[in-house]
C-alpha cells in the first residue's frame, strides 16, 4: 500500500488510478505555484478517496511570501473527495 508520495519532476500525470485509492499523503517539493502542479493537486484532491494530507513545500522565500495565500485560496476552491484532507503550505530552507 502507498502511504507517502513525493513529486520531484515533470512526469506528474504518470500516476495509476490505483494511487488515488490508496494514497494518504502528497508533498509537492520545490513548489512555486506552477500550473502543472496545481492541476495535479486538483486531480488528486478530486479522486484521492484516501487522501489525508497535501503539503506544498516552497523553497523560494520571495515566491512563498508573494504567492502562498493566492495559491491556497485557489486550492481551497477545488472539489475534494475527502472533505477532511489537511492542506499545508510551508517554506523549506
Amino acid at each position: 500500500m502507498v502511504e507517502f508520495l513525493e513529486f520531484h519532476g515533470e512526469k506528474l500525470w504518470e500516476l495509476d488510478e490505483v494511487l488515488t485509492r490508496h494514497l494518504k499523503r502528497v508533498e509537492f517539493l520545490e513548489f512555486d505555484g506552477e500550473q502543472q502542479k496545481l492541476d495535479m493537486a486538483r486531480f488528486l484532491l478530486e479522486h484521492g478517496n484516501e487522501l489525508e494530507e497535501m503539503v506544498f513545500s516552497w523553497c523560494d522565500k520571495v515566491n512563498y511570501h508573494e504567492k502562498k495565500t493566492q495559491t491556497m485560496k485557489e486550492v481551497l476552491k477545488f472539489y475534494k473527495a475527502v472533505s477532511t484532507v489537511k492542506l499545508t503550505t510551508l517554506l523549506k530552507d
